[in-house]
C-alpha cells in the first residue's frame, strides 16, 4: 500500500466517525465527500436553521507530525478552498430546491428532504478533530464556527 493510501483511508474513516458523532447530536448529514472539481467538502450537515460545512481532521496520537493541534493544518489556503466548494454546494442545493431537472450529482434523499425546509438562517464553517490512539476509542472534538470567510487572509 502506498503511504498516501493509508492516510486517505484514515481520513475517510475519520469522516465517517465525525458524521456519526454529529448524527448522534441531532445533525442531519446532507453530503459527505462532496466534490466540485478538485475541491471537496468533507461533510455538509444541518440542524434546524443551521447549515454547517465541516472540515474533518483525523490524526493518530496526541499531536500531528509537527506536534501542534490538528486544526493548525487549516491554513488560510485550505479554508479558502473549502469556502469555494461551499459556494458551489450552495448553488447545487439551490438548483435542487428549485426543482431543476438533471441536477448533477443527483441529490441523496436527505438533501431532497432538507430542500423542502426553509433556507438555513445560519451558514457556518465547523471543524471536527478525530484523534486515534492505539487501544482506545476515538476522541472527537467538534469546533462550531471554527472560522469565518475572510479571516486570516494573507
Amino acid at each position: 500500500m502506498h503511504r498516501n493510501e493509508g492516510a486517505v483511508r484514515r481520513g475517510r474513516w475519520g469522516e465517517t466517525v465525525a458524521a456519526n458523532h454529529l448524527r448522534r447530536r441531532g445533525w442531519t448529514v446532507l453530503s459527505q465527500n462532496w466534490r466540485d472539481g478538485p475541491r471537496e467538502l468533507d461533510l455538509v450537515v444541518r440542524r434546524g436553521p443551521t447549515l454547517a460545512f465541516v472540515e474533518v481532521k483525523t490524526r493518530t496520537g496526541y499531536g500531528d507530525h509537527t506536534g501542534g493541534h490538528p486544526l493548525e493544518s487549516l491554513t488560510w489556503r485550505k479554508r479558502r478552498e473549502v469556502e469555494r466548494a461551499a459556494r458551489a454546494w450552495l448553488g447545487w442545493y439551490r438548483d435542487v430546491r428549485d426543482g431543476k431537472e438533471e441536477v448533477l450529482p443527483p441529490p441523496p434523499s436527505a438533501v431532497q428532504a432538507a430542500a423542502r425546509e426553509p433556507w438555513p438562517r445560519e451558514i457556518r464553517f465547523d471543524a471536527v478533530v478525530v484523534r486515534l490512539e492505539a487501544g482506545r476509542p476515538a476522541r472527537i472534538e467538534h469546533v462550531p464556527d471554527a472560522w469565518r470567510p475572510g479571516w486570516d487572509r494573507r
